[in-house]
């Protein structure tokens, strides 16, 4: 289990995600030119998500639902996808399942303020989770994570 100093204070484990030594040089890998999905029921988290992503990325969708997820990526392919776990109606982990049905493997960050558990663990290994933020988050963890999830994909 690799670990990777995400706040400067402390640190978590993300279950063998991330690389050896951490992503402390994994900044560079971000591209301007991709497009980013940041999934959150709670309005306050996406707009803030979304105007700071703005400052890294040219394209940032946003949805507030697994439903609305499913039908953006209908019509339009993104590069990363970071989805809340815990939402009304149809949850992260379903539809991140949902997604992995269809095809679609492109790199997911999880965000949830729920405590993790074994079948947490096991069901994120399963749906080939690229990373996890435990809310509250800052922007360092939520670039440091981003940049580890591109530069993995890039590398796969």
């Amino acid at each position: 289990m690799h670990r990777i100093k995400v706040d400067r204070k402390e640190e978590r484990d993300f279950w063998n995600i991330f690389p050896k030594g951490g992503c402390n040089n994994c900044l560079a890998n971000l591209k301007e030119e991709m497009k980013v999905l940041v999934v959150d029921d709670q309005a306050g988290i996406r707009c803030l998500m979304e105007e700071f992503l703005k400052s890294q990325f040219e394209f940032v969708l946003t949805a507030q639902s697994g439903r609305e997820t499913l039908k953006i990526l209908e019509r339009e392919p993104v590069d990363l996808i970071l989805l809340d776990v815990n939402m009304p109606g149809i949850d992260g982990l379903t539809t991140l399942g949902l997604l992995r049905e269809r095809g679609y493997d492109c790199p997911v960050v999880l965000m949830t303020g729920l405590g993790e558990d074994q079948v947490f663990e096991q069901k994120i290994k399963e749906l080939k989770v690229s990373g996890v933020l435990t809310k509250p988050f800052d922007f360092y963890e939520l670039t440091q994570t981003i940049a580890c999830s591109l530069s993995l994909a890039k590398e796969e």
